[in-house]
């Protein structure tokens, strides 16, 4: 791929905070973890203005790992799931997907303010 990473999105970036990967045990066997985050910096550009991709320990949601969270300013996070090795564009479709729903969410249901 060339120096010029591809943006994995290209939306409202207020609206998602950070993206990390499940480093637990389970997603690790499963082809997430390390080298899913790797895979993912080496290829796709960070959210911009954002972080880049983090990593985060387990998420509790073992049994549709690996997992990928998407971490949204008012604190929501949503799983991913079933992100293969080899097939992670399929996988990185299924975040873009995620990630368009949830803008979608927020926007029709912002913050409450206490």
């Amino acid at each position: 791929m060339s120096s010029s990473k591809e943006p994995i999105y290209s939306g409202d970036t207020s609206i998602i905070e950070s993206i990390s990967v499940c480093t637990g045990k389970d997603c690790r066997a499963r082809g997430g973890g390390p080298s899913l985050l790797s895979y993912l910096q080496e290829n796709y550009a960070p959210l911009d203005g954002q972080p880049d991709f983090t990593s985060c320990p387990c998420m509790d949601e073992c049994a549709v790992g690996p997992n990928i969270s998407l971490n949204k300013v008012n604190g929501m996070q949503v799983s991913v799931g079933k992100f293969k090795k080899g097939e992670e564009e399929a996988g990185v479709e299924r975040l873009r997907e995620k990630i368009d729903y949830i803008e979608e969410y927020a926007r029709k249901n912002p913050p409450r303010k206490r």
